[in-house]
């Protein structure tokens, strides 16, 4: 059954309620450019969005996280498109997030790599497979660096976090937000200063995990 005109509204306003959530963390990517890229997803599949109009009807709360999640995607879609045709990079929270679930750090006792990836295996990761993505050397280097920089609570919430696989209480997981924040911040404002001496675009190698432990091994 088509949407009706007031149905598609609807799933606009819901749309453009978790891209103004989904947006702060994007640098450069805006509100609006979420939504529309939402909406295009909806248009291509309207069966998907009579299906999450339907499903918002039964349980508003987990079909408006699954559009947080969708805004989430489209925008990190945004930064690596663009990341691939400038040769710069933009890190979001959610990117560093994801470089953090990677097992990315290593401890001050200088813990082995892999044991850092089980680590986090425990936190919630279903298969060791997913430790087998390959990630970029220089955004390795970028999260080290921009780690070193953060105060000293900060780093410890981090490591307790995504290297001790550790339950965080709520006041823990706001320093943690907050940490995670300022890491972004520091990690782009490293990147800029590295922009003019990039080679060009595509120029970021990508590697094993393993790999990229093995040539940065120092510790924290």
């Amino acid at each position: 059954m088509n949407l009706s005109a007031g149905e598609w509204d609807k799933l606009y306003g819901l749309a453009e309620k978790a891209a103004k959530k989904v947006a702060p963390k994007f640098p450069g990517i805006t509100a609006e450019d979420i939504t529309q890229d939402v909406m295009i997803r909806f248009v291509e599949s309207e069966s998907s969005a009579r299906k999450t109009l339907d499903n918002y009807e039964k349980d508003p709360r987990i079909t408006f996280r699954m559009l947080l999640t969708m805004g989430n995607q489209v925008a990190s879609k945004e930064i690596w498109d663009y990341r691939k045709f400038f040769g710069t990079v933009i890190y979001s929270e959610w990117d560093v997030r994801k470089l953090l679930e990677k097992g990315l750090l290593i401890t001050e006792e200088r813990e082995s790599f892999h044991e850092a990836q089980l680590n986090v295996l425990t936190t919630g990761r279903k298969s060791k497979k997913d430790f087998a993505e390959y990630v970029s050397l220089d955004d390795k280097i970028d999260l080290e660096s921009g780690f070193s920089g953060l105060k000293k609570e900060y780093q410890e919430v981090i490591k307790r976090r995504y290297i001790g696989g550790e339950s965080l209480n709520a006041t823990e997981r706001q320093r943690l937000s907050r940490a995670i924040e300022s890491l972004t911040k520091g990690m782009n404002s490293l990147s800029v200063k590295k922009n003019s001496d990039h080679d060009g675009p595509g120029s970021r190698q990508a590697m094993s995990n393993a790999t990229a432990q093995a040539l940065t091994g120092q510790g924290w």
